[in-house]
């Protein structure tokens, strides 16, 4: 079993609470990978972030991962162990990582969290850079416009379900393809 890395002052509740208050404690998880933990002036849970260097412009992103396990049961959603919040703050620097190498390549990058159509807007806008027949991209700027954009097109990445794939599978192919009925005696 791989051991996980301990901290001298943030990985157990007990320590977290001996902190002094309303103080920031950071502790370096790589270069520019930071987990920080923020002590309350209060005798409530404190809260975990992750603070993020990019290499590329050498500006700190920051995110908030959430309350700390100081007085309530860590759930892994609003409540996080010491661990959680490290593979939490972990995935998220990798996604900082890829999106700053991404724009220092001059690719475009949407803000937020991403949609069906700014995946298909990504991937047309490569098309018409890279692809040597324009009518390729234009092709694909059509069949999206008419089939995928109106049902799929609003909704983010990670609330796309295979479900939702299927059925929309399942009526895209009933709309364009439909099942003609012949009578039982010309099959």
């Amino acid at each position: 079993m791989a051991r996980t890395s301990r901290s001298a002052t943030l990985d157990s509740k007990t320590k977290r609470l001996g902190l002094e208050k309303a103080k920031f404690y950071t502790e370096t998880l790589a270069n520019g990978c930071y987990l920080v933990y923020r002590r309350p002036q209060s005798d409530s849970a404190g809260t975990f972030y992750a603070r993020w260097k990019s290499p590329e412009t050498k500006k700190f992103q920051y995110s908030k991962i959430g309350a700390a396990d100081d007085v309530v049961k860590a759930d892994c959603v609003a409540v996080y162990t010491y661990q959680q919040a490290k593979d939490w703050a972990k995935d998220w620097f990798k996604r900082c990582s890829r999106k700053d190498q991404a724009e220092a390549a001059g690719e475009v990058v949407p803000k937020g969290e991403w949609t069906v159509k700014d995946v298909i807007d990504f991937y047309i806008a490569d098309a018409r850079k890279t692809r040597k027949n324009p009518k390729t991209a234009e092709d694909a700027v059509q069949a999206a416009n008419a089939n995928i954009l109106p049902e799929l097109g609003a909704i983010a990445i990670p609330r796309l379900t295979s479900g939702r794939v299927e059925k929309w599978h399942a009526d895209l192919a009933v709309t364009t393809h439909p099942i003609l009925e012949c009578p039982a005696h010309a099959c």
